[in-house]
């Protein structure tokens, strides 16, 4: 994907191992969806550049959000 621009709202999807994605957000965030070895639903975002988390929510709970 080096070189290609995406268009607005458009969004790369990039599987992953263990029923887990990720997509890339025109806005720049990695969004990653998938289940935990518990079995529970868990979204996160992270920095494209640092993969630094910014946010994870599981069952509509947030369980950490990057202050600032």
């Amino acid at each position: 994907m080096q070189g290609v621009q995406p268009k607005k709202d458009q969004t790369y999807r990039i599987p992953l191992a263990n029923r887990t994605s990720a997509n890339r957000r025109s806005g720049g965030c990695y969004e990653v969806y998938g289940t935990k070895p518990e079995g529970d639903r868990m979204e996160a975002y992270f920095r494209p550049v640092t993969l630094e988390k910014l946010y994870e929510n599981r069952r509509g709970k947030v369980l950490f959000r990057k202050k600032g």
